[in-house]
């Protein structure tokens, strides 16, 4: 009996042709590519053991060279006319169904493939390709269902393993995932998407090694695109290898993509690498040609951090004119303003926003802490009891208002408002910090109980560092509530303060002062003059978190 055509030409015809190529994009690219490729040996290994027509022959050739011509309608004539002497001819309607979905008619794709499981449950190949359909649906529950069966056939495992890798990751069960991928083996390196599957599933089972060196065998594999490439891209940078994730990023741009997305990447990892200038050029350029929000609030951001204020606030207003509705332009322009000393100009900005978005948590603690700056204590306390009000989790707004009465000289209601937020909070460190200073507060007025005030602000001290040991200020004002009782613990607490921050100048002034007065002259005048060459306040000052910072 005389074999059929070899299907190996078909495949490469019916995805390099012209014609054909204008067929493939309906479908995903690596799913097509798995689909037709399984074909190979069930057409010749049928030919081989199964007699065939001569009708159902010759038709299966017209059908093929059609197919390579890139006529998939007058291919499916063809193979239609085999059927009318051969009606269950195995091979006929595989490559019906094979030719359907090159149409990206997966509906009768499938129903070829239904047909030929009915004739014939064992045949290999047109399982394999129903299985691939519904994973090229994102049926995943019944692709895997027809994989799975696929696993005890030897010619069939590798590729069932592979694309239950592939489900799995898509499920979010990497730990699965890495298995199947692993059963699949080398199969896994001869496609793009396959390997950026393997790649994120051992990332996200924490083996970022194995991750990199599976994102390495992209560059042996022919069909990678500028998105693949982008998405290693991502990877890479997850995985902390800038590097490699700007040289990824480069390939995709090489291959003259305009991914959404890229430029802004490409800009963000340069930021990464130190490389400012480079990174503000380019979304200087995608300011200038396709201005996107991400992109502006990137080179906000950055020109803030270079000093480029001008540059910054341009770019936060035009995100501003772009999404009036969106907080973080707002917010990190009246920050910038505030950084500044432009805190009326900060203050209109964020009033603009929340005449856009009234009900904007966010804004509401960015307005009280601007009024505060300016001395307008009633005003900012009336903003942040009303930012109270408008969420649940509201640490930013009550520590405000617990600011504004400190600086009022309402200490004691500073200790009711922050006692209410350590029993709403009592995980915060920050909060805990502001109710110690608060309860400092309290020590010097009448009829307080001072040694007992004392002790519950230590309490308070302890437990934000507790909750958060990374804390310079905790430990800095523990240190002043110990400078009387005990020296020495107080010198410790200011020196772990200056170990977590070196630039603390409050600390360095107490601990100076501290050294003189137990006999450490020589150390004691070198912190001293540092606090003064740095000319700041040498008294604590609390000070409320901007949320634009």
């Amino acid at each position: 009996m005389e074999r059929f055509c070899d299907v190996r030409a078909w495949l490469v015809a019916a995805w390099q042709g012209r014609r054909a190529s204008r067929l493939a994009r309906t479908c995903q690219r690596l799913l097509l590519f798995y689909f037709l490729a399984v074909l190979l040996s069930s057409f010749l290994s049928l030919a081989q053991t199964t007699s065939q027509s001569v009708e159902a022959q010759e038709s299966y050739r017209k059908g093929v060279k059609l197919v390579q011509q890139g006529r998939p309608d007058a291919a499916l004539q063809a193979f239609n006319r085999g059927l009318e002497s051969d009606p269950s001819n195995l091979v006929l309607l595989n490559a019906i169904g094979a030719t359907y979905t090159l149409k990206g008619d997966t509906e009768k794709a499938r129903d070829c493939f239904q047909r030929v499981l009915t004739i014939d449950p064992g045949f290999v190949p047109a399982r394999k390709n129903l299985a691939i359909s519904y994973f090229d649906s994102r049926r995943y529950d019944l692709a895997a269902r027809e994989f799975e069966q696929l696993t005890p056939k030897s010619d069939a495992s590798p590729l069932a393993h592979l694309f239950l890798g592939m489900i799995a990751e898509k499920r979010k069960q990497y730990e699965a995932a890495v298995a199947q991928f692993q059963q699949a083996g080398e199969g896994v390196f001869q496609n793009s998407a396959a390997i950026l599957s393997f790649a994120l599933s051992l990332y996200e089972t924490r083996q970022l090694e194995k991750s990199q060196l599976a994102l390495k065998r992209l560059a042996d594999v022919g069909d990678a695109s500028a998105g693949d490439y982008y998405q290693a891209g991502l990877l890479y940078f997850k995985c902390g290898r800038e590097d490699q994730a700007l040289e990824s990023f480069e390939k995709a741009r090489q291959r003259g993509a305009e991914l959404p997305g890229l430029d802004y990447r490409r800009a963000l990892v340069l930021d990464k690498m130190g490389r400012t200038n480079e990174a503000l050029e380019i979304l200087r350029e995608l300011a200038a040609r396709k201005p996107d929000p991400d992109s502006l609030g990137l080179l906000g951001e950055i020109a803030r951090r270079a000093g480029k204020l001008e540059l910054s606030a341009e770019a936060f207003r035009k995100l501003i004119d772009i999404e009036p509705d969106r907080e973080e332009p707002y917010l990190s322009l009246s920050a910038l303003l505030m950084e500044h000393e432009n805190e009326p100009l900060g203050l209109e900005v964020v009033e603009a926003g929340l005449a856009h978005i009234p009900q904007s948590y966010r804004l509401a603690v960015q307005k009280g802490a601007i009024l505060e700056d300016l001395g307008r204590h009633e005003e900012a306390q009336r903003t942040f009891r009303s930012a109270m009000k408008r969420q649940t989790d509201h640490r930013h707004a009550l520590i405000g208002l617990a600011v504004s009465e400190v600086y009022e000289g309402q200490a004691a209601e500073a200790v009711r408002t922050l006692a209410v937020g350590v029993k709403e909070f009592p995980n915060d460190f920050y909060i805990y910090y502001f109710y110690g200073l608060a309860l400092r507060k309290l020590t010097g007025l009448p009829r307080i109980d001072a040694t007992a005030v004392d002790q519950q602000a230590r309490r308070a001290l302890e437990r934000s560092i507790q909750l958060n040991p990374g804390f310079a200020d905790s430990y800095f004002l523990l240190g002043k509530l110990y400078i009387e009782k005990d020296p020495e613990l107080a010198a410790k607490n200011f020196e772990i303060a200056l170990r977590i921050n070196p630039q603390h100048v409050a600390a360095k002034y107490q601990l100076g002062r501290l050294y003189i007065s137990i006999g450490k002259q020589k150390e004691g005048q070198n912190l001293l003059s540092q606090a003064n060459e740095q000319r700041a306040e040498m008294e604590e000052k609390p000070k409320i978190m901007l949320l634009g910072q």
